[in-house]
């Protein structure tokens, strides 16, 4: 699982009997590339949360991993460039508190559903928020999600017209989470869940 810790307890919670469940974090400190050296990558079922959904893809083109099944979660399939440069926003939150930072983050129409308000405040650091970017960069423009679709599920919410019409343009399987924003594994982790535990049946 490519994510926080706190955004992924659901899924710990609901797999933890039949599967050894980690959370693989980015290292703030390590450039990409020995971050990608540094962490051991077992044959296994991987999940990707938007960034993290970028570096599995990644990882996969690379042949750095081996999966049994990919799962994305509202991931941007690449082939163009966001409206707002990534060095833009390092130079923000560089120049803001996290609070700031954060406020500006989430008043993206992208993160604009009824759940918005309710959701946990991320555990990161400057450096945290940096190193997503720094890595995302990395990623983001070589290659093309399209090109993916073996054993792979991708999941959109269905509050989230900008990712449900990505999910159009793919050669993989892709389910509508109801009742859920951008964050699906946020929102509406439960039917996540069933819905991840039913394809894979």
């Amino acid at each position: 699982m490519f994510g926080t810790p706190e955004e992924f307890r659901p899924f710990l919670d609901a797999w933890k009997d039949n599967f050894t469940c980690r959370v693989i974090k980015i290292n703030p400190h390590a450039h990409f590339q020995e971050w990608v050296e540094s962490v051991s990558w077992e044959e296994g079922h991987y999940i990707g949360y938007s960034m993290g959904g970028r570096i599995l893809a990644y990882l996969m083109e690379k042949k750095k991993i081996l999966s049994r099944s990919s799962i994305f979660l509202s991931t941007h399939p690449g082939g163009e460039r966001l409206q707002t440069d990534h060095a833009e926003w390092i130079k923000f939150v560089q120049k803001n508190s996290l609070e700031i930072f954060w406020k500006k983050w989430h008043s993206q129409i992208v993160f604009r559903t009824p759940q918005c308000e309710t959701q946990p405040k991320k555990k990161w650091s400057k450096n945290d928020i940096i190193a997503f970017f720094s890595h995302w960069n990395k990623t983001a423009w070589e290659w093309d999600l399209k090109r993916l679709h073996e054993n792979c599920l991708y999941l959109y919410g269905e509050w989230d017209a900008i990712y449900a019409t990505h999910a159009k343009n793919l050669r993989m399987q892709s389910r509508c989470i109801p009742e859920a924003g951008h964050r699906v594994h946020i929102d509406n982790p439960r039917q996540c869940i069933e819905t991840i535990d039913l394809w894979r049946t």
